[in-house]
């Protein structure tokens, strides 16, 4: 039996020199072989998504250090990429995301009131005040424009604290700006200038 396995693994070892052997010298035939393998599991996964949502989840439990390493290599190697990328996805998914908030919600309600409760608490207790007055001035400051994407709030948003009450942030009027709903609620509790890089609008 010791025997069988030290053979098998030699035929795979074997196998897969070949198989990489086989790539440096055929490198557009293996390109175009990678895309076509591509495309066949993207259909799949289209005409199979339940299927193919246990097996990335079954795969990312398996190999989560190496996919978490591989993300942050990645990552560092193409930061402009993936800040471009962010801001095109969630210029493109706001309406979704605030859709999902709104549903969670629905889904949600003693959920959302413990949110609303700890969110009323923090300011409360966090340092400053404002008025009225502070959040006319802070609209006509920023052109009644949302901070983040510029658009147009036609005299509603949300009043976003640049440094969130949950990180030691206060309610001082500095601290302050005003948001549209989607970009607020995407924002959360991060820093105002990393949310916006994430957005492409910082370098």
């Amino acid at each position: 039996m010791a025997a069988d396995r030290d053979t098998i693994a030699r035929r795979k070892k074997q196998q897969a020199d070949w198989a990489r052997q086989w790539r440096l010298d055929n490198p557009d035939k293996a390109k175009n072989k990678d895309k076509q393998r591509n495309i066949r599991k993207r259909q799949w996964e289209h005409d199979h998504p339940e299927e193919a949502k246990v097996l990335r989840q079954q795969n990312y439990k398996k190999n989560k250090k190496r996919i978490l390493a591989q993300q942050r290599v990645y990552s560092a190697a193409n930061a402009e990429r993936r800040r471009e990328y962010h801001a095109r996805w969630r210029e493109n998914k706001k309406e979704a995301q605030v859709e999902r908030v709104r549903q969670w919600r629905l889904d949600n309600p003693e959920r959302a009131k413990e949110h609303d409760r700890a969110t009323s608490h923090r300011r409360r207790c966090a340092i400053g005040i404002f008025t009225a007055t502070d959040i006319a001035r802070i609209r006509r400051l920023q052109r009644d424009r949302c901070a983040y994407c510029r658009r147009p709030l036609k005299g509603g948003g949300e009043v976003d604290h640049i440094e969130a009450l949950s990180k030691g942030g206060t309610n001082w009027p500095s601290n302050l700006q005003l948001a549209c709903k989607s970009c607020n609620c995407s924002k959360r509790t991060r820093d105002a200038a990393d949310f916006a890089r994430s957005l492409g609008k910082l370098l």
